[in-house]
């Protein structure tokens, strides 16, 4: 486990990309998808993929993950996106609608990691970006 069983640790890195009100949503879902979660941002980020918090705190897609342009000023529409919704945590390519199909699931996240893998870019956190 990249974090090796460090609670600590395993919040400080998921409360750098998620705002407060996200971090909130999540004492809902179980530790089991926390914990799929973390181990997967670890795996995105590795890959060299964007990971961005979203600014609209009303929203359920809290974190955007994906590859794009190191010339880029703001945070851009991503590819996948990781959302909270009934108590349940979910993989979203552009924001379809949550399911049982799109469950964070071992299976879900390798099939997101595969497809991330596909391609290149840099690895951007949130405040990495240019604020306008």
């Amino acid at each position: 486990m990249p974090f090796d069983n460090d609670i600590e640790q395993m919040m400080n890195y998921l409360e750098r990309f998620c705002k407060a009100p996200h971090i909130d949503a999540l004492d809902n879902v179980s530790d089991e998808q926390v914990n799929l979660l973390l181990d997967f941002l670890t795996l995105a980020h590795k890959l060299s993929c964007d990971i961005y918090a979203t600014s609209n705190l009303s929203c359920s897609h809290f974190l955007g993950i994906g590859v794009f342009a190191t010339s880029q000023d703001r945070a851009p529409q991503g590819n996948l996106f990781v959302k909270v919704e009934s108590d349940n945590l979910y993989l979203s390519f552009e924001l379809e609608e949550c399911g049982e199909e799109s469950l964070l699931t071992p299976i879900r996240v390798i099939d997101a990691l595969i497809y991330l893998a596909e391609r290149t870019g840099h690895a951007h956190l949130p405040e990495d970006y240019i604020k306008q």
